[in-house]
Formats: C-alpha cells, structure tokens, sequence
C-alpha cells in the first residue's frame, strides 16, 4: 500500500505543477499494482468545466510510463505506452488539448 502511494506521489510531482492547472487536474487517486504494472495515478481533467477526461498514468515494469486519456463513458481516447519522465508532463498536456480541441 505505502509503495502504491509513493508512486502516485511521485507521478504528481514528475508532472509540473503549471501543466496540471493548464488541463484542470483534479480528483487524484492512486492505482494499484497489477501484473502489468507496478503502480500509478489516475487524475480528471476538463476545460473549464465543459470537457472532461481521465487520465491515467500507469509505472510499466520497464521503469516507463503508460498513459491512457478516457472520457467519463470510458471510451478510450489516446493510449501512449513506453513515455519517458522527463517527456510525461507535455505527452499529458497534448493528449488532454487534442481531446479539449475536438
């Protein structure tokens, strides 16, 4: 349980603070390990209160990370696996925007 949520910590701080209140980051909640991953953070985001996603953030066992945006239905809109730390925060932002576009 104590590493779940040092993972989800971790996470949160890996994404800059700027870049969560671009997309409206809020409701975050910690993922639990499972064979295809070693823990993670799912998160909402929405554009003013109009378009809602979720994202999740999934640690692989390759110390990468997988990132999956989803409407509140749960169709899947964007799914990137193997994203690196330093690239999480702009990967997040952009997958949210496209969505936030449409």
């Amino acid at each position: 349980m104590t590493n779940t949520i040092e993972i989800a910590r971790t996470i949160q701080a890996q994404i800059p603070a700027r870049e969560r209140m671009a997309i409206g980051a809020t409701k975050f909640v910690a993922m639990n390990a499972t064979d295809k991953r070693m823990g993670g953070l799912m998160f909402s985001a929405s554009l003013f209160g109009r378009k809602n996603c979720h994202v999740a953030v999934e640690l692989n066992h390759a110390d990468l990370y997988n990132i999956t945006v989803t409407t509140r239905a749960g169709k899947v809109l964007e799914r990137q696996a193997d994203v690196y730390a330093e690239d999480m925060g702009p990967e997040v932002i952009l997958a949210c925007e496209r969505y936030f576009a449409s």
